[in-house]
């Protein structure tokens, strides 16, 4: 029996971590809103870009709001830094979700585990996330090793974890983890330069750990927030070349789909944004611009405001989405 994802009626995503700081942009909206740390009436400091991302995520439902924080970024302060800069208070956290294994999603799990301050809160992540050793091959004989997340560290932070390759629903049913999103296209290439080693052997990394999480946002459609793009991005929000734009997976396996069935009716995927590395773009009008590499979205994809794209190119703080 498939389980049911509850439907929300608001939907918030703060990002703590991304490669890109502009305070002076100018180009927020009602739904996209770029953060500007103050001090009463003065900007006192700067938010830290780096190479990671992490993002705290708020649904709201039946009079609560619910907390879940994905991902960490990548130094050990970075994250935590750019919480305590914009006001945050991370007690409010009660469950934890990464989208893969990588340094730059890890770093700062032991600061902002500190600040959230919830000894045995629950870490959701594919048992892949442990994989190692992984690394970067720059030319033929150099490879720049990245640091292993290991059960020992997360444990250190006091930390429970539940591994999972499946679906998972999380804080009541309000939040999708999807577990492992299957490549089922040929155009799903991945970084070639980015490695692996399964018993002894070198191959590239298929990333099996990346995933994503969904909120159905009521009588709007779904709201999916990925940590990286390498694996299913038709499947995020996005539909396959030559689908339907407004169907979330009408292709692939099916892993949104399979969820939507017979409690989000025919809503067209609603909003989204993602932690993927993408050279950054300046064109005006992101709904109507083909996406690089994957050929996806080549008009306009109605209902969708994409968050940003985050992990190279934004900063773009915070999203909040309505029902109405």
């Amino acid at each position: 029996m498939t389980p049911e994802l509850a439907a929300v009626e608001r939907v918030e995503i703060l990002t703590l971590q991304d490669n890109y700081i502009d305070l002076t942009s100018g180009d927020g909206s009602a739904v996209v809103q770029r953060a500007i740390p103050l001090k009463g009436d003065q900007v006192s400091v700067s938010l830290l870009a780096e190479h990671g991302f992490s993002a705290l995520v708020r649904v709201h439902a039946a009079g609560k709001v619910r907390s879940l924080l994905f991902d960490f970024g990548f130094s050990q302060h970075g994250a935590a830094f750019n919480a305590d800069a914009l006001g945050i208070d991370l007690r409010q956290v009660e469950a934890l979700a990464l989208s893969h294994g990588h340094m730059d999603h890890t770093g700062g799990l032991e600061a902002l585990s500190q600040r959230i301050a919830r000894p045995g809160i629950t870490l959701t992540l594919h048992p892949e996330a442990y994989r190692t050793p992984r690394y970067m091959k720059l030319g033929e004989s150099f490879k720049a090793y990245f640091p292993p997340l290991t059960r020992e560290r997360i444990d250190a932070a006091g930390i429970t974890v539940q591994e999972s390759s499946q679906p998972r629903l999380l804080l009541d049913e309000t939040i999708l983890f999807l577990g492992q999103i299957p490549r089922r296209t040929d155009f799903e290439k991945g970084a070639p330069n980015l490695c692996c080693e399964k018993d002894g052997v070198e191959m590239p990394d298929s990333f099996e750990d990346d995933t994503a999480l969904v909120m159905h946002l009521k009588d709007k459609g779904l709201v999916v927030l990925s940590g990286l793009r390498p694996r299913g991005d038709h499947q995020h929000g996005a539909p396959c070349p030559g689908g339907d734009r407004r169907r979330p997976s009408p292709c692939g396996d099916g892993r949104i789909s399979s969820f939507r069935s017979g409690q989000a009716g025919s809503d067209p995927a609603h909003g989204g944004g993602h932690g993927g590395h993408r050279a950054r773009l300046r064109d005006p009008d992101p709904l109507h611009r083909p996406r690089g590499g994957s050929g996806l979205r080549t008009g306009p994809a109605p209902g969708l405001h994409p968050q940003h794209e985050r992990h190279a190119n934004g900063f773009r703080l915070k999203i909040v989405v309505y029902a109405a």
